[in-house]
This record gives C-alpha cells, sequence and structure tokens, in this order.
C-alpha cells in the first residue's frame, strides 16, 4: 500500500484513517506564568507559538538539553517591581507571551547568549547573571 500525507492523518489506501501526532514541546504554559502573590491563581497564559518553536530551537542546538524559563509573562505590577527590573515596554507584558528569560544548567550566561545569539531567532536579546532573554 502507498500511503498518502493529507493535513492532520494519514490515509493508507483501501484502509483505516490514522491521525498523526501533533509535535511534542518541551514547554508548558505553566512555565510562562507570572510568579507573583496576584497572578499565582489565574490559569496559565497562552504562548505564542513561534515563541514555542523558536525556544525548541534553541533546545535542540545546544544539544537538546532541558532549558528552564526563568521568566515569562509579567503582570505590570510584577514588571514594575524594582527586583525584577522589568523595562516600561518590556516584550514579558505582552499576551500571549512573546518573550522569555531562560536558563540552561551547565552553560554559563555570556556562553548561552553567545549561542544563541549566533541562531539569528531573535531580534532583541538581554543578558542577566544566569539568564538570556
Amino acid at each position: 500500500m502507498t500511503p498518502a500525507t493529507r493535513r492532520d492523518k494519514l490515509e493508507l489506501m483501501n484502509g483505516p484513517t490514522i491521525p498523526l501526532a501533533k509535535p511534542k514541546s518541551h514547554f508548558f504554559p505553566s512555565e510562562f506564568a507570572c510568579p507573583c502573590k496576584v497572578c499565582r491563581d489565574l490559569p496559565p497564559p497562552e504562548v505564542r507559538p513561534e515563541l514555542l518553536a523558536k525556544l525548541e530551537e534553541v533546545r535542540h542546538a545546544l544539544g537538546d538539553v532541558p532549558v528552564i524559563v526563568a521568566s515569562g509573562y509579567r503582570c505590570p505590577s510584577h514588571n514594575s517591581d524594582p527586583k525584577v527590573g522589568g523595562a516600561v515596554g518590556s516584550r514579558h507584558l505582552r499576551l500571549p507571551v512573546e518573550a522569555a528569560d531562560i536558563e540552561v544548567p551547565g552553560f554559563e550566561a555570556l556562553t548561552l547568549w553567545r549561542i544563541v545569539s549566533g541562531l539569528h531567532l531573535f531580534g532583541g536579546m538581554g543578558l542577566g547573571p544566569r539568564w538570556v532573554g
């Protein structure tokens, strides 16, 4: 039998229709939730598929190692906290989530920044003591 592919399923000639598996993401919406006390009980935010795809590319480029989302969405209150140091027009304030700061165990922040910058996936990136974003 010769398989013929369609958008979301595989049809075998004169056989049953089998749904194709969706690509697995290593990231979950809960990882992008605002960590402040005000937002703690809210449902996880929606994350832009483009951001998830780019984070998957980063993960793959680093050798398929775990990538930790240190910061995703920030509510205005949390973003303005001096301990957070969020910029007034930060992309972390936008929904669906379109920004993330990441950490990768075993990689120093500067090394990680250089690798991720070299992938040319993001328009702008910051560098923190343990994270890039």
